[in-house]
């Protein structure tokens, strides 16, 4: 603590430093001695600096830009700190958006595959089915064939007792007769080509 400070300010104040003494109630010896001893309790500074109208720190020999200055620094960290955290939350806003966008994309890719998958599956149970109404026709034609050829020995044995007068009748008769030989060659044919 700095005596000559306050000293100077009774002075510029117009006060005895006897007159401080008694207003703060110690004695005048006590106040020299409390100032010398840097011992002074605190209540009594603060009766000082609140008589005086002065701050306390001013009784110090304390720079007071040199007493903010490590506050000034702190206070800068925060602001670092801040910032990084700032940085750090708008950087996870961009990846938070992003995630969000891929799972949309995602949901659209899903609705897109989905009606690609449903449109296969539909192309695949259509060719199930041409592949079912083929083995069918085909067993038709098998069956029809098979009767066909039942019947080719009827109709020549028919052509052999009966003795057709109209030569329509005829023309017809072996209009039949050759598509039934023909179908049977090409049951053959295809046999072989399968």
């Amino acid at each position: 603590m700095n005596f000559n400070k306050l000293k100077s300010i009774c002075e510029d104040k117009g006060l005895a430093i006897s007159v401080l003494a008694e207003k703060i109630g110690i004695s005048e010896a006590g106040l020299y001695q409390s100032f010398r001893n840097e011992s002074m309790k605190v209540d009594i500074l603060e009766k000082i600096a609140a008589t005086l109208d002065v701050p306390i720190w001013i009784f110090f020999d304390l720079d007071p830009e040199a007493a903010i200055e490590p506050l000034k620094k702190e206070l800068d960290e925060c602001r670092d700190k801040v910032s990084v955290l700032e940085q750090t939350i708008s950087n996870l806003r961009v990846k938070l958006k992003s995630c969000e966008e891929l799972k949309e994309a995602s949901i659209r890719l899903n609705e897109s595959d989905k009606r690609a998958l449903d449109m296969f599956v539909m192309m695949v149970e259509g060719a199930q089915k041409s592949t079912e109404l083929f083995k069918e026709n085909l067993r038709y034609r098998q069956n029809f064939l098979k009767l066909a050829g039942a019947m080719i020995p009827s109709i020549d044995l028919l052509d052999d007792k009966l003795n057709y007068e109209s030569p329509e009748v005829q023309k017809i008769l072996l209009k039949y007769k050759n598509s039934l030989h023909s179908s049977g060659e090409q049951k053959g044919k295809k046999k072989e080509s399968f």
